[in-house]
């Protein structure tokens, strides 16, 4: 039971003698109450204004009670008051409830006052499934202002009452009032009916309305019965104000249903109607497209309409319409694209309207939040039946959809916003809890950056992990989300973690936190402990226990759709006689060419550590320029599989390397990881932008050799000639002795005028669909129409397994012209003359 006690808002304001009244109430029923229920006193004017209680109950099963002072709508006065409410409960137990609250009311007030639950106020001060409620008024101060107001009335009378469904709607016709289209929005919400003034300005216009004020809907049967409730006006810009409670729907038909009908009378008096002209930002934008559809009185139950694709704000949409169950659907289809490593959300207001040629028009408004190719419906729209009779002519109706779009977010899967997770429209597959543990060894030895990691363990079919790692003589802890290789990745985790550092000694420390996985990599605290202090408090026998306690809140599956120009590889190799490596500091390393870059992946141990590395291998040609934008994985993987993974990104502007220098200590590989003096290292690596500037002077050419199969020994196939710096090139493919040759040929042709050199940098190069390049870089100066062949030896039966694609091949020549000479020949004899020795003289 709540205590007594005082809220004021302002202080009490004498003007002569104090009005006093109270108002009393008997609320019934009140164990059969349903959220959104209310019960309604009979209304007394008094001091000239009218009062009023109401009783309802919230969602949150909290009874409440409004003390609702109003005025009637013909009355053009407005006035303020300065009141002072106590309400009073009164049970037959004699237990008691009192609350008192001071403050200010402006023409129209609803006096909200938070009673008691539900079960509390039914078990202290319920008798006979009712109680008593009393509210002491006293008007402190009462001030008359003068304003001018407008008023005006709507009627609609809302028909087939029976035959009504849950969440149908209907409309009244518009009607223009002082400059701004009004209507009367109904609809059945569950149990209640909800009725709604709708202020129906155009969104696209250039200005809107500030409109406030007062609305009343009435209510009224053929025995004299009437039932009203009144509801301020804040509106700016279109929107709706009124009750998704206003009645209960048996206590509308058994009161005030005549012939399955009811008149709904929307009295509102306006007190403020400004023009507030609105600035466009830089995220609002609003928008209209129309669509006619034809042949309606022909489509067929659960048939879809689809209408042409317009592109608003560089987004496509296309509005369908569907018959389902008797009723119009009205679909908006947000059609952009979305990539598995990005997430884009646009918010926004659509107001659908449907409208006929006779001028007659239907308007709903529905808050949206498109994602990744999304749909906003509007399910019951109207009753098709109704369509065809009030809105379709010559078999047409037109459906226009104005769109205001408030907000737009876009940001990169691994930036994901606890906000953003729950914008997604994915679905939770599960949640659960977990705890994972291990020892960190060895504390005094460590250096800064050295990491030490927990076993990966399965749980929920993710892999987790926990890693320690020194860093700026701080203890840090991440847990990880490992799945295996980036390129699958497909889950959006949201967790709650406790990390724990336990010491034998019985001293500990926790630290709880939320955290967000949207790829493999680890969360956690950066500096959760002094590393001096951890040795000193902590640490027995030079070892420590780390713990997670984990609380998996959310886990939603992600499509992973490869992009269209999404890139990616992976580089697998097994390393052996590691045992002889750190003695002789030898240094492994295989390079692979992807997309005409040579990438490779080394291994060596420094100083007394693992170093991993993805290096890009390339020579460039002068003036040309590349920058790669990466996101990588690097492995180690031992017996049974058993893996480190660590998670990077880097952007290449020049050939050279990244990864970890301290990936793990040399002696712990060879004793956890090893296999017979061998271990596996793995690069998977995705390429996010790749932007390549090609030197001055330069050309590409590419030629697909199709018909593989039927290529013959020493038979030679030409590209088409292109003619580039106004010399002719083809590309020729040789099968010879097995192996693939590979020509770029200079067709200059000899001149008797002239002679011509032109020294050229040449990449003959391969090309498989899956990203696999093979390249040869060949120098030559070309003084005569000639091809030059690659040096490389590749088996025409490896070229098939790496390389074919549907029985062809394809091959690209990219060329970089270095000098070109020209020489007339006449002048060329004249020179050579004159260098010439003089001939002796017979004489």
């Amino acid at each position: 039971m709540f205590p007594l006690y005082n809220e004021f808002l302002l202080p009490a304001v004498s003007s002569g003698p104090r009005k006093k009244f109270s108002l009393t109430y008997a609320a019934k029923n009140l164990s059969q109450f349903v959220a959104g229920e209310k019960q309604f006193s009979n209304e007394k004017v008094l001091f000239g204004i009218p009062w009023r209680l109401v009783v309802f109950e919230n969602h949150d099963e909290i009874v409440g009670l409004s003390l609702s002072c109003g005025q009637c709508v013909q009355d053009s006065r407005k006035w303020s008051l300065s009141i002072e409410v106590e309400l009073k409960l009164m049970s037959s137990s004699e237990k008691g409830f009192s609350k008192v609250r001071r403050l200010l009311v402006k023409t129209l007030t609803k006096i909200e006052l938070q009673l008691l639950d539900t079960e509390d106020l039914i078990e202290n001060f319920v008798s006979a499934e009712s109680v008593r409620i009393q509210v002491d008024v006293k008007i402190l101060e009462q001030k008359e202002l003068k304003y001018e107001t407008k008023i005006f009335e709507l009627t609609y009378p809302i028909q087939n009452l029976a035959r009504f469904e849950n969440r149908e709607s209907q409309s009244s016709d518009v009607r223009e009032c002082f400059k701004v289209p009004w209507s009367i929005f109904v609809e059945k919400n569950h149990d209640f009916l909800s009725c709604h003034l709708m202020y129906e300005k155009e969104l696209c216009t250039p200005n809107d309305w500030h409109i406030q004020g007062v609305c009343t809907f009435y209510l009224k049967s053929d025995e004299g019965k009437s039932f009203c409730n009144f509801y301020e006006i804040d509106l700016k810009g279109p929107g709706t104000s009124g009750d998704d409670h206003f009645i209960k729907w048996e206590d509308l038909i058994r009161n005030y249903s005549i012939d399955d009908s009811v008149t709904v009378i929307a009295r509102v008096q306006i007190t403020s109607l400004k023009r507030s002209f609105m600035k466009e930002g830089p995220i609002s934008k609003s928008f209209v497209i129309s669509q006619q559809f034809g042949g309606i009185s022909s489509v067929l139950e659960g048939e879809t309409l689809i209408g042409s694709e317009e592109k608003r704000f560089n987004i496509p949409w296309t509005i369908k319409m569907q018959r389902r169950s008797g009723f119009v659907v009205i679909f908006l289809y947000c059609r952009r694209k979305s990539y598995p490593h990005q997430i884009w959300t646009v918010y926004a207001k659509c107001w659908f309207k449907l409208v006929s040629a006779n001028g007659k028009s239907l308007m709903r408004l529905q808050n949206a939040v498109f994602q990744c190719e999304d749909t906003c419906e509007l399910d019951k729209f109207t009753r098709w039946e109704d369509m065809m009779t009030d809105y379709a002519i010559d078999d047409y109706v037109t459906i226009e959809a104005h769109v205001e779009i408030y907000d737009i977010v876009e940001k990169d899967i691994d930036l994901l916003a606890p906000s953003l997770s729950n914008a997604l429209d994915e679905q939770t597959f599960y949640a659960g809890s977990f705890f994972s543990a291990f020892t960190i060894s060895n504390i005094s030895r460590f250096e800064d950056d050295e990491k030490q990691w927990g076993n990966t363990e399965k749980r929920y079919n993710i892999p987790w992990r926990l890693r320690a790692k020194k860093s700026f003589d701080f203890l840090e802890i991440n847990l990880f989300c490992d799945e295996e290789n980036i390129m699958t990745t497909n889950k959006l985790v949201e967790a709650e973690c406790t990390f724990c550092l336990v010491s034998s000694n019985g001293n500990s420390l926790k630290q709880k936190l939320k955290l967000y996985f949207g790829r493999p990599g680890g969360q956690g605290v950066c500096r959760l402990v002094e590393w001096s202090e951890l040795e000193e408090d902590y640490a027995v026998n030079d070892r420590v226990v780390i713990e997670a306690h984990v609380k998996i809140k959310k886990v939603r599956e992600l499509s992973h759709e490869p992009l269209p120009i999404e890139r990616s590889c992976v580089l697998s190799h097994t390393v052996r006689n590691i045992a002889n490596m750190e003695e002789s500091n030898f240094i492994f390393n295989i390079t692979e060419e992807w997309y005409y870059v040579l990438w490779g992946i080394s291994l060596k141990c420094n100083s007394g550590f693992v170093e991993l590395q993805l290096n890009w291998e390339n020579e460039l040609f002068e003036n040309e320029s590349w920058t790669i934008q990466t996101r990588f994985q690097l492995s180690l993987i031992g017996a049974n599989e058993k893996r480190i993974t660590q998670y990077f990104e880097h952007t290449f502007d020049k050939p050279g390397s990244s990864g970890d220098s301290k990936f793990l200590r040399w002696e712990d590989m060879v004793n956890n990881y090893a296999i017979e003096d061998s271990v596996r290292v793995e690069a998977c690596v995705r390429f996010i932008h790749v932007i390549a500037t090609p030197p001055q002077k330069s050309f590409a050419m590419f030629y697909t050799l199709g018909n593989l199969s039927n290529v013959l020994e020493e038979e030679h196939h030409f590209s088409l000639t292109e003619k580039h710096f106004e010399i002719p090139w083809r590309i020729s493919v040789q099968r010879k002795r097995m192996c693939i040759l590979i020509y770029l040929h200079c067709d200059k042709p000899y001149s008797n005028n002239e002679d011509w050199s032109i020294q050229a940098e040449v990449h003959l190069i391969l090309v498989s669909d899956t990203g696999r390049t093979s390249t040869d870089r060949v120098t030559h100066i070309f003084e005569k129409p000639e091809g030059i062949c690659w040096t490389k030896t590749l088996n025409w039966q490896d070229m098939e397994k790496d390389f074919m694609v549907d029985d062809s091949v394809r091959v690209e020549a990219r060329v970089k012209i270095v000098d070109v000479k020209k020489v007339e020949k006449k002048l060329a004899r004249v020179v050579e003359d004159a260098k010439a020795p003089p001939k002796a003289s017979k004489n």
